[in-house]
């Protein structure tokens, strides 16, 4: 059984929080706070089907994402974050969850409540 997969994808040039706001991060320890911010203007200067921003975002093209809507593909989503030429988010909607009791919780913020890391 397959439980998840993980996906590497070459330097696109280009940041997905390029025009963000401030506020949707912690100012203590820099947490994304908004989960569903969504840029509306990134656009890769490096045009591979799928690529990946500096900061860590994964980016498809609408070739890339037709062909997976044409293998019927469960559990990844796409949100558009460029019109020309179309560019989407490549997002899982399907989440693991853990047991908190064998996960290792740490460093907590104390301003927004989210931990460094859990392991």
């Amino acid at each position: 059984m397959i439980l998840a997969f993980t996906m590497y994808a070459h330097d696109g040039d280009a940041f997905f929080f390029e025009d963000r706001t401030s506020s949707i991060f912690c100012p203590a320890c820099g947490s994304l706070l908004e989960k569903n911010f969504l840029p509306r203007n990134v656009k890769p200067r490096k045009k591979w089907d799928i690529c990946s921003t500096y900061d860590n975002r994964k980016l498809v093209s609408e070739r890339f994402k037709i062909w997976c809507e044409t293998q019927l593909f469960e559990g990844v989503g796409f949100r558009q974050v460029c019109s020309q030429p179309p560019y989407y988010a490549f997002e899982p909607s399907i989440v693991l969850k853990i047991n908190p009791r064998c996960a290792r919780f740490e460093n907590k913020c104390a301003a927004c409540g989210n931990y460094e890391s859990v392991v």
